[in-house]
């Protein structure tokens, strides 16, 4: 008589296939959203530094023109880059590369975007040239609407007739 070889089963049973299941939910309810606070927290991150970018490269920029012409004039160039009141533009001015003046004179990633109001207003109401970036449209010819509806930005705008420094403005509630 031949003996017959058992057949062992050696799968799993259903319920250590549920208890595996449910372990891996449990584990990736509480991993996916740590990935994306990340990206948030990346894109206020890129943002903040966009304005101190902005803001470091106009207060240098302004120090280096005064030094250099003795003065805040209404309207000169420095180094290529149109200023108004001493500071330069947000604007593309005086030439016909499209780029805003403060752009030419900051490394800004190829990530952002921005549109240009050529009659904008500060906050106080004053004439400004504005300048809107942000990092969270594909569109690479938006409005200044558009980029504001993101509420992930930062705006730029310098003074056309008063000589203070430019309004730099940052909204962080859509990063």
């Amino acid at each position: 008589m031949k003996h017959q070889p058992q057949c062992k089963n050696s799968g799993f049973t259903l319920i250590e296939l549920i208890i595996v299941i449910v372990i891996i939910s449990t584990l990736a309810a509480f991993v996916i959203p740590e990935f994306i606070e990340f990206s948030s927290d990346a894109d206020r991150a890129s943002t903040e530094a966009l304005k101190g970018g902005l803001q470091s490269s106009a207060n240098l920029y302004h120090s280096k023109a005064l030094i250099e012409t003795g003065g805040v004039n209404n309207g000169f160039t420095y180094q290529g880059v149109f200023f108004d009141q001493g500071y330069p533009l947000g604007i593309s001015f005086s030439d016909s590369d499209g780029i805003p003046e403060i752009l030419e004179i900051t490394d800004i990633s190829d990530n952002y975007v921005f549109a240009t109001v050529f009659n904008d207003r500060t906050a106080a109401n004053q004439i400004a040239r504005g300048l809107y970036l942000t990092n969270k449209l594909t569109n690479t010819s938006p409005t200044a609407a558009d980029v504001l509806a993101t509420n992930c930005y930062v705006t730029y705008k310098s003074h056309v007739t008063v000589a203070l420094a430019p309004e730099i403005i940052m909204e962080l509630s859509g990063c």
